[in-house]
């Protein structure tokens, strides 16, 4: 383990930590844990009585201990999906549909770039007040057109759509 990992890691707050998520952080901090350095310097025994193998998992990144095998090729994606915040809301569906064709020419053209098709198909509405619906579906066949994603988010949207603005 390198004196320079140490210099540059060890002061960081423990939620800098991969896999280090806001329970864990609380659980840490309740044990006096704050640092990259306390976590690394901690009985793993302790750490695992109260955060079970997670806790030895988090003091070995901590160390810089990681026995998992190197990916050496590509990882075909699980999901390939695309967002956007309006700069402003969006009052009609003709509005939101401009938006989900560009979304929908996105998706569909990294689907082709990865030699991917999708099996299905969600959309996400965050409207106005912040509130957010979702609505999926699943395709008969597995699909990577523009057309047939573009079609599809819009009947989902108007499933989903209670006429609100749409940030």
């Amino acid at each position: 383990f390198s004196r320079e990992i140490e210099k540059k890691m060890w002061p960081l707050p423990v939620s800098s930590l991969y896999m280090c998520g806001n329970s864990s952080v609380e659980t840490l901090r309740k044990l006096g844990i704050l640092t990259i350095k306390d976590l690394a310097l901690a009985d793993p025994g302790i750490l695992e009585a109260h955060l079970k193998s997670h806790g030895r998992l988090l003091w070995q990144y901590a160390n810089g201990i990681d026995d998992s095998p190197v990916i050496t090729h590509p990882v075909k994606a699980k999901c390939i999906g695309n967002s956007i915040t309006l700069s402003r809301d969006a009052l009609t569906a003709g509005q939101a549909k401009t938006a989900l064709l560009s979304l929908s020419e996105s998706v569909a053209s990294r689907l082709r770039a990865a030699r991917q098709q999708a099996l299905s198909e969600s959309i996400e509405i965050k409207y106005a007040d912040f509130q957010t619906v979702s609505h999926q579906t699943t395709f008969s066949v597995p699909v990577d057109s523009d057309r047939t994603i573009y079609e599809t988010a819009c009947r989902l949207f108007d499933e989903i759509w209670s006429q609100a603005p749409i940030r």
